[in-house]
């Protein structure tokens, strides 16, 4: 019998079924990036958030700041709770 089936075996009796699947997980998991099968990981671009934008409710006129992750998503005005699209607005206008 090969070496690695009966070291699967041994794994299976002593430490329990789990330990047993995520070898096999692992072993799947290596195969398949030798291979070029899985999905290659996202640019760590995707992964840093973004800077901070200014932002000024339509309804009150308070400036506020913003995530950048939020930028053309609705957010609500702190002051008014008034719900508009987080658009960045130039620091040197009023």
């Amino acid at each position: 019998m090969e070496w690695w089936v009966e070291l699967l075996a041994e794994l299976l009796a002593f430490t329990g079924f789990g330990i047993l699947l995520a070898l096999l997980g692992w072993l799947y998991d290596k195969f398949n990036r030798a291979n070029g099968d899985i999905d290659k990981p996202s640019s760590p671009e995707d992964d840093e958030p973004r800077l901070p934008i200014a932002v000024r409710c339509p309804k009150c006129g308070k400036r506020g700041k913003a995530r950048g992750e939020l930028a053309g998503k609705k957010i609500a005005c702190k002051a008014c709770d008034e719900r508009f699209v987080a658009k960045p607005v130039d620091a040197d206008n009023s």
